[in-house]
């Protein structure tokens, strides 16, 4: 009988310490941070392969980029399973999610909000941060720096179907035409 008294205790305290705030900072610090660092690791290691700094400009042709896997990854995030980079080879150079999870975190609406702010923190002006919104169906940027009140949208073109809260890495390198209100 104090078995059945402390099992259902440990389940109740159990339910209510997964809805406490501390809990889900906990959640988005071990799930959000790994995930906003290999999109920057990712980010750069595609700059690094594709922007000559010598000339200013982008080297490789138009399309996603091939790039090594992190070391030490976990298969579930490794480069072309979780995350993609492209380039229009011209202006800009971007890394994504591939899909709407990644190493088994849905990547919702609360889970947008913790990797937007993970990646927000992270990140100088020199890579912008955004997400696909699928009602404007453009990227909005939330790191440009921009003192409008309108939010500035990247309205070029990235490959395959894009998802709402698609989170995106970009570095633009011609500012005409593809940011914009």
């Amino acid at each position: 009988m104090l078995a059945m008294l402390f099992l259902m205790f440990g389940m109740y305290f159990n339910s209510m310490l997964s809805k406490h705030a501390a809990f889900e900072m906990q959640f988005a610090l071990r799930h959000a941070t790994p995930i906003a660092s290999s999109l920057i690791f990712y980010q750069n290691e595609a700059t690094t392969a594709c922007y000559n700094v010598a000339t200013n400009k982008i080297t490789c042709p138009a399309g996603q980029i091939a790039l090594p896997n992190r070391t030490g990854s976990d298969p579930s995030m490794a480069y072309g399973k979780a995350f993609r980079s492209y380039t229009d080879g011209q202006n800009f150079i971007a890394t994504t999610l591939i899909g709407p999870s990644v190493g088994g975190v849905p990547i919702n609406k609360r889970g947008l909000d913790w990797l937007m702010d993970s990646l927000n923190r992270q990140m100088s002006y020199s890579v912008t941060v955004g997400y696909y919104n699928a009602e404007s169906g453009q990227i909005i940027l939330s790191n440009t720096g921009s003192s409008q009140v309108q939010q500035e949208r990247f309205t070029g073109q990235l490959p395959g179907q894009l998802y709402d809260g698609q989170p995106v890495l970009l570095n633009n390198y011609t500012h005409e035409d593809l940011i914009g209100p």
